[in-house]
């Protein structure tokens, strides 16, 4: 246990991290923001609401086109200010849709000062103020990370808007949660930013917290997995007795990696430091 710990740390220092765009439109009335990890609602819903209803609109999955998700919520401060874009009308992304009817859109953050408000983020500024809860303004959701209630697995390694290339050598990391480590778990992968999760890493792995993914796009039975590029990977862990404790990490990355040269564990097409791992795999086996 000591070597793969050893391994895992050595691991996540060798592996490069890879330099991604910004928003990617996703077809389907949603765009992932490859840098943030967060996917959001391209449109604005059609009426106004009072925070209480944005809240409850969000988690009801009442906007067009983006039910097949069922973890949207209303975006915190940070999070909805992380779209703004100053120096352009609206301030934001042309790919966003912005309402007509107010310039603020809710915030999931309520005001400290006091509870009966609500930050809200201008489009037409940029700026964010508070509003009373009772006022009504537009709603976009939001929807990546990782659900925090306790008692669930925690995935930390991959993190969230992490870059991983096929082929390469990569480390999962996760605490039990509530389940058992006599329980085996699953490790599945979504290519489609979390609707379906049919692209099975390994069937059954004992939960002892890491599971090296020796080759990415390769299953561990050895067949391909049928990963390509994209920026919407999500990725399950499952204990496989059914019982809870279920959870997803995301959104991140897999791009494509190197040729296949003999001995290139990290997938840069050339033998290097980075390839080391090679040699502390079998260290560990």
């Amino acid at each position: 246990m000591l070597k793969k710990w050893i391994f895992l740390c050595l691991l996540i220092l060798l592996t490069p991290v890879l330099a991604m765009g910004d928003f990617l439109d996703n077809e389907g009335g949603t765009i992932t923001d490859t840098v943030t990890g967060l996917m959001w609602q391209k449109a604005t819903h059609a009426t106004t609401m009072d925070w209480e209803g944005a809240m409850l609109s969000c988690e009801a999955r009442i906007f067009p086109n983006t039910d097949v998700y069922t973890d949207w919520r209303l975006p915190s401060r940070s999070e909805l200010h992380s779209i703004v874009a100053y120096g352009k009308s609206p301030a934001t992304d042309a790919l966003f849709a912005v309402g007509a009817e107010s310039d603020y859109y809710w915030t999931s953050t309520t005001y400290v000062k006091d509870a009966k408000m609500a930050w809200c983020v201008n489009f037409k500024t940029g700026i964010i103020e508070a509003k009373l809860k009772t006022e009504k303004h537009h709603v976009r959701g939001v929807r990546g990370g990782q659900n925090e209630a306790t008692g669930l697995i925690a995935v930390s390694e991959p993190q969230q808007t992490s870059a991983w290339q096929i082929g390469r050598v990569m480390p999962i990391i996760w605490t039990l949660g509530a389940t058992k480590a006599t329980v085996p778990v699953k490790i599945s992968v979504s290519d489609d930013g979390g609707k379906t999760f049919d692209k099975t890493l390994v069937e059954s792995t004992p939960n002892d917290g890491s599971y090296i993914w020796w080759k990415v796009g390769t299953a561990d039975n050895g067949t391909a997995m049928g990963l390509s590029e994209s920026e919407n990977y999500v990725l399950k862990v499952e204990p496989t007795d059914g019982t809870a404790g279920a959870n997803v990490q995301g959104l991140f990355s897999i791009a494509a990696g190197g040729t296949g040269v003999p001995g290139d564990y990290n997938g840069n097409d050339k033998l290097d430091l980075g390839d080391g791992v090679g040699i502390l795999k079998e260290l560990t086996q």
